[in-house]
């Protein structure tokens, strides 16, 4: 019997089917590319049992998949609740919580014995807080580095620097001045969260970081980061696997 999960982000549609406590290989579409009927017809043709979503997506994406499928297997949506387990939020409204930041969280294997903190750099730069006993304390939300160049292009008319990150302040071209401008922000923004983390704990926590740049931010940054492959749908699978067992 297949389950269906889905992370369903701000640029990219990402899923992988559960079997048996078997995941298969993650597949992913870009956002621009749906929706697409071919996809249903490619999730018809597995036959789940039923589908997961994790959902962070715009309307049109969000509404397209609330239409599409429910019409292949019953369907729940999830929402950041006010604990999973030993993970509590700290939001005074829970669901406002970003439900893929809740499911990243759930993924960190430490949970529970080590306070720890959680960046995901992707289209947004998220960062996350969690004590040892595995109460959420905040965290803070930035624009991404590639969506911070992109929108100055899209709005100035400034070239489009690449998504690669520049170590000196001194720049004598535009492209890397961009480029090094925002990365330099994000590596800061980082910097600041983890020290604020580090006098809140008394300790120094476990550092995760994930999302598309994170090969990028790991190098440049001075403490050692374990990265975390897809942990959205890694975190929604433990929800699913805790939830079934009551």
């Amino acid at each position: 019997m297949k389950t269906l999960l889905i992370d369903a982000g701000n640029s990219r549609l990402k899923w992988m089917w559960l079997e048996t406590g078997h995941t298969s290989p993650i597949e992913e579409r870009l956002n621009s590319t749906l929706p697409a009927e071919d996809l249903v017809h490619h999730w018809q043709a597995q036959a789940p049992a039923s589908i997961h979503v994790a959902c962070v997506a715009g309307p049109p994406l969000r509404h397209w998949l609330e239409n599409q499928l429910p019409s292949i297997a019953p369907t729940q949506f999830y929402h950041s609740p006010a604990q999973t387990g030993p993970l509590i939020n700290a939001y005074a409204k829970p669901a406002d919580l970003g439900v893929d930041r809740w499911c990243a969280m759930l993924a960190v294997p430490v949970l529970g014995r080590a306070p720890f903190v959680l960046v995901d750099c992707g289209t947004a730069l998220t960062l996350d807080a969690v004590a040892a006993n595995g109460q959420h304390l905040g965290g803070s939300i930035l624009i991404g580095p590639d969506t911070a160049l992109r929108a100055l292009h899209d709005y100035t008319g400034l070239p489009h620097a690449q998504q690669t990150a520049k170590e000196q302040w001194l720049n004598d071209n535009t492209l890397d001045a961009l480029s090094h401008g925002q990365w330099s922000m994000a590596i800061a923004a980082i910097h600041q969260f983890l020290a604020t983390c580090e006098q809140r704990f008394g300790a120094e926590p476990e550092r995760f970081i994930a999302g598309g740049a994170s090969a990028t931010l790991v190098p440049l940054l001075p403490q050692a980061w374990r990265v975390l492959q897809h942990p959205v749908l890694q975190g929604l699978q433990r929800w699913i696997e805790r939830s079934s067992k009551g």
